[in-house]
């Protein structure tokens, strides 16, 4: 049966949550495209199934991810993440999956 919240996270939960966070900022900064934040969620989506240990992890992983997003972006409009900041934390997520989708293959 599927499992909602675990009360100890999985990594493929902990990184889901990370990179919901990121995207939520992301996307209330004015200087980064709906399309490269649409195009590193898709990388997002790619690397959490492949890395998820099961179903279950992975729908847990989804549903992080999610209100990781709104999360993020309730931070950003309250200034407690900055532009420059989720721009960042943005680029060094592209790489990182950039890096854990060649390790994939």
């Amino acid at each position: 049966m599927f499992r909602m919240f675990r009360s100890m996270p999985s990594p493929t939960e902990k990184m889901a949550e990370t990179f919901g966070v990121v995207i939520g900022a992301a996307a209330c900064s004015a200087g980064l495209s709906a399309a490269r934040i649409m195009a590193t969620t898709g990388r997002m989506r790619d690397v959490l199934a492949a890395a998820a240990d099961d179903a279950d992890d992975a729908k847990a992983a989804c549903l992080r991810f999610s209100a990781a997003v709104l999360a993020g972006r309730t931070a950003a409009q309250a200034g407690r993440i900055g532009g420059q900041a989720a721009a960042t934390a943005l680029s060094e997520i592209e790489h990182d999956l950039a890096g854990a989708r060649r390790a994939l293959r």
